[in-house]
């Protein structure tokens, strides 16, 4: 029986603009975007720049608030950085720059050139250790900014301790593997602010598990567009034998909280 409310889906996980090293499924632009969400009944995008991954951050971000200004449907993610003193921006001022500018989540990118973790191969540009990472995570938890940390580019017990210091601070892991799975269950068991987004968790029973096991609060709705189609990631959410309030939950509701409890003065 189909559900009485229709599903109001909330893609967190989509990159805009062209790739320096190109995806397998190539690249997305503003209009390539609204009709894909268009086609798939996708209410809300949450994206970034591909630009301010691979390239300059700040220069990034500015660049996909110009391209999707007065979209509604399309919500921008900064990508954030450890500041260099004398350098950069300060942390503060980077998050402060991102509430003023309507963004309220952030991605870090240690390795933002490659979509894998080989340190062996090339170092990442920074660590994720709190020597290095410690002053942005302080301020991104004082005002419960979402983080977005996609599996190439982090290691597990690096999810962990973000979490374990930083409660305050909703922690989505994307970009997943069914392999993950006893990693994410043993995090999922600890850590009550880790999330996971779904695009590439193809798990049978995967999604009933974890409403069952942890809550359907977990989960989160993406589609790791230009890579992926969103047609798999929908197809396990609408399927799912679980509950309405649960797929609209996972399907976008559960985004639309995390980002509704920004903090914008703490």
């Amino acid at each position: 029986m189909r559900d009485a409310q229709p599903l109001r889906f909330f893609d967190c996980n989509v990159r805009l603009g062209r790739s320096g090293v190109p995806p397998l499924g190539g690249s997305l632009d503003l209009p390539g975007l609204l009709e894909e969400m268009a086609y798939f009944d996708i209410a809300d995008s949450l994206a970034i720049s591909t630009y301010a991954k691979e390239y300059r951050a700040e220069a990034g971000n500015r660049r996909l608030l110009d391209e999707v200004g007065g979209t509604s449907a399309i919500h921008p993610c900064w990508v954030l950085f450890p500041a260099h003193p004398g350098v950069d921006r300060d942390e503060r001022a980077q998050v402060a720059d991102m509430l003023a500018s309507g963004a309220r989540a952030a991605r870090l990118y240690p390795s933002p050139t490659r979509d894998f973790l080989d340190e062996g191969t090339l170092p990442r540009q920074y660590a994720l250790h709190p020597a290095v990472v410690a002053p942005l995570l302080e301020v991104l938890s004082a005002h419960r900014v979402p983080l977005l940390l996609e599996m190439d580019q982090v290691r597990w017990e690096e999810i962990y301790d973000i979490c374990a210091a930083y409660p305050r601070v909703p922690v989505i892991v994307t970009d997943m593997h069914y392999s993950h799975k006893r990693s994410l269950f043993a995090g999922f068991a600890r850590y009550e602010n880790l999330r996971a987004e779904l695009s590439g968790y193809h798990v049978h029973r995967g999604i009933e598990e974890v409403c069952a096991e942890f809550g359907a609060h977990r989960l989160l709705f993406g589609t790791r567009l230009p890579v992926f189609t969103p047609a798999s990631t929908i197809a396990m959410i609408r399927y799912a034998a679980i509950t309405a309030d649960d797929r609209r939950k996972i399907a976008g509701d559960n985004l639309r909280a995390l980002l509704d409890g920004v903090i914008e003065r703490p």
